[in-house]
């Protein structure tokens, strides 16, 4: 900010008490915020609610500089049964099974595949064991939340936090996402947890098998090169977060490979040993570690890399697929900060889940958009990934302009598929169900109907969270829709 002291907001609650917090740069994106998490319960208030919030500044600033610093704000309370399922009633539960302790909420999804969740967590705790050579008896905890939050998961030296819900518009696929966070769970074994977060993260996807599905990092590196859209190594250690997403952890995970394809897998283990014995700041510790496997440092690591990387061959087709998964990820992450800031890795609050069940809060890893306009900007989300995964980029290329021209410019000048979608969304809640899935089909001949449709997987809101099958048949009227059904999803 420019200033010799930063400066300071204070918030002034209903009940009297005033709290103050520092504005210093939070969160991935470094932005200067300052941030007030669980400090105001609400129960047993209802109405409207008042409170003030007031910027203040450091001693070096003229009274003249802050003006209008003072912003008192009137929030209306709904009472708990208004809240759709699985609100107002859920709780936090947990399921054991050897190795693992499962968190999740009562009645969401999560406590429905708890059986199958436990399966999977085993046997991703079981491979990235083995990967690192680790023997423990202590159980690992997973907190299960029952919404997108970021790319999907997160975690700590002391828990994993992973995204499960029905309406996944996240695309990780579970098992890699479980590898991939348990592997920041355990890589202190090997002392990998001090590496710069280039060689960190790379590791971590490295060991999963891919970053959001199982690939070849080093086919979908070479294919970058082509795109014209790398990111120099130099830039990634400097400040790796803050840039392109995907294919930062693209990098990273690639650059991995080729150390293991160089110096074996006990060369990693050697590389972060080396790293974290070694003193100075983190370019001469990152050159012992190289050293210690005999890679040369930086720079000349990165040129030998992309030489071997600029060997491989990648098809047009697998470009344009790579450039459609970027192009998903930064829509999705438009829908995030326009519908659900909070769920933003970069400005968003990465929530402590082991906190919340201590205090008892589940509203934060449990409420997210649920009106029709955020599912159907969902539901398009995930038939883009779906079009992506059976290799169909023109078709996943078409619904993302759809879905940037609606986040750009509103509903109101939304193109036609988006305007369905809603339409269909609303159709289909109107019968008490919200729908997760779709799969749309020009005429409905495939599915043995008669007229164009969607086939709709739906959870039912009375009986929550029930899956439902519906077909839903589109009028004349693109936007008119006539649903029937349900029965029970197999």
């Amino acid at each position: 900010m420019g200033y010799d002291a930063p400066f300071t907001v204070t918030l002034a609650l209903p009940d009297g008490r005033l709290l103050s917090s520092p504005v210093v740069p939070v969160g991935f994106d470094r932005q200067p915020r300052a941030r007030f998490v669980w400090v105001w319960d609400t129960t047993g208030l209802s109405g409207s609610q008042s409170f003030t919030v007031t910027l203040l500044a450091p001693p070096d600033v003229r009274d003249t500089e802050l003006a209008n610093n003072v912003l008192t704000l009137e929030v209306p309370l709904q009472n708990r049964t208004a809240l759709p399922p699985p609100e107002p009633g859920v709780r936090w539960d947990l399921q054991s099974a050897p190795g693992i302790r499962l968190h999740y909420v009562t009645g969401s999804a999560a406590e429905r595949d708890a059986a199958t969740l436990l399966a999977l967590a085993q046997g991703a705790y079981a491979d990235v064991a083995a990967r690192l050579g680790v023997t423990t008896t202590e159980a690992l905890d997973i907190y299960a939340l029952d919404r997108v939050v970021g790319q999907g998961g997160y975690a700590t030296s002391d828990w994993v936090a992973i995204s499960y819900t029905d309406r996944a518009y996240a695309p990780a696929e579970m098992t890699l996402l479980l590898r991939h966070e348990l592997t920041h769970r355990l890589d202190s074994a090997w002392e990998c947890d001090a590496l710069p977060a280039l060689f960190r993260e790379g590791l971590a996807v490295w060991v999963a098998g891919g970053h959001y599905w199982p690939e070849s990092l080093p086919r979908k590196a070479s294919g970058l090169l082509q795109t014209g859209r790398y990111i120099p190594l130099e830039q990634l250690l400097a400040d790796f977060y803050r840039q392109q997403h995907e294919i930062g952890y693209l990098e990273a995970g690639a650059l991995v490979a080729y150390i293991v394809e160089e110096r074996g897998w006990e060369g990693v283990q050697q590389l972060c040993g080396a790293f974290t014995a070694a003193r100075g700041d983190e370019s001469a510790r990152l050159t012992a570690g190289l050293t210690a496997v005999d890679l040369p440092a930086m720079p000349q690591l990165e040129q030998e890399w992309l030489r071997w990387l600029r060997s491989l061959h990648v098809s047009a087709e697998e470009l344009r697929i790579l450039e459609g998964e970027w192009l998903l990820m930064d829509t999705m992450r438009l829908y995030q900060q326009l519908h659900d800031p909070s769920a933003n890795y970069l400005t968003g609050i990465l929530f402590d889940p082991a906190a919340a069940v201590e205090r008892g809060i589940t509203a934060d890893l449990v409420r997210r958009p649920r009106d029709p306009e955020a599912i159907s900007l969902e539901l398009l989300l995930q038939m883009t990934q779906e079009a992506l995964r059976t290799g169909d980029p023109e078709e996943a290329a078409a619904t993302l302009e759809a879905l940037r021209v609606a986040l750009h410019d509103g509903t109101s000048a939304a193109p036609e598929a988006v305007v369905r979608m809603r339409a269909l969304v609303e159709a289909v809640m109107a019968r008490g169900y919200e729908p997760y899935r779709t799969i749309c089909f020009e005429d409905g001949a495939d599915v043995g109907q008669r007229a164009p449709g969607c086939v709709v997987y739906a959870l039912d809101r009375s009986n929550w969270p029930t899956k439902r099958l519906l077909w839903a048949a589109r009028g004349a009227d693109f936007d008119s829709w006539t649903v029937v059904g349900p029965q029970l999803e197999n």
